[in-house]
């Protein structure tokens, strides 16, 4: 008996297809669990107010934080990032959410916005602030150090920046932050920790 060839099942197959948009379904299921679980830890650990469904409605941003002894506010973005390179965990920095928090925070009449980020199954976040709506509130992070923060520059034409643990590492001791500059706006990078540090009491 001759051996019969049977044609494979194409990619595009109803099963296939099926098992795929299971398993992205699933996938954007935990991201936004996880999205919505660091938002909440974030509000509670900064005393702040999570927005109705992240932004997506009139108030815009992630979360809202009152100053403490003056009028005003500010407004947080939240990013997770699964990605490694090399086996480092890497966080993507997309330029264009530095101008949408600008636009959005400006909509809300707060203060400024500040970019709260995480590495999934790192303890830890950071925060990526710009100088001057920092310096503003008359904070200026502590040197230990004589010499200048290491500061990384990202002055291109391409659409991310990219920073990984090792870096981010670096906000967490002496000199407690460096610098990244995008675009000419010069931004103090460092653990929220620290962050929540300097900005108790305003």
């Amino acid at each position: 008996m001759r051996n019969r060839i049977t044609e494979p099942k194409p990619i595009t197959s109803k099963g296939n297809f099926r098992q795929v948009e299971e398993r992205r379904k699933e996938i954007n299921r935990l991201n936004r669990q996880r999205a919505k679980a660091m938002e909440k830890r974030v509000a509670r650990y900064l005393d702040g107010t999570q927005t109705p469904q992240s932004g997506a409605g009139s108030a815009k941003g992630d979360i809202l934080i009152d100053f403490t002894n003056r009028p005003g506010k500010y407004m947080i973005e939240c990013k997770l990032s699964e990605a490694r390179q090399k086996g480092i965990p890497t966080m993507r920095i997309f330029k264009v959410w530095i101008s949408k928090m600008i636009k959005d925070a400006k909509s809300m009449r707060a203060l400024f916005p500040i970019l709260v980020y995480h590495y999934h199954d790192v303890s830890g976040d950071y925060v990526l602030v710009a100088v001057n709506d920092l310096n503003k509130l008359g904070v200026y992070p502590e040197s230990l150090s004589n010499a200048e923060p290491q500061k990384y520059v990202h002055n291109t034409v391409a659409k991310t920046v990219v920073t990984n643990l090792n870096k981010s590492k670096l906000a967490e001791k002496p000199p407690y932050y460096t610098l990244l500059e995008i675009n000419e706006v010069v931004y103090y990078h460092m653990s929220l920790e620290y962050y929540r540090s300097l900005l108790k009491g305003i």
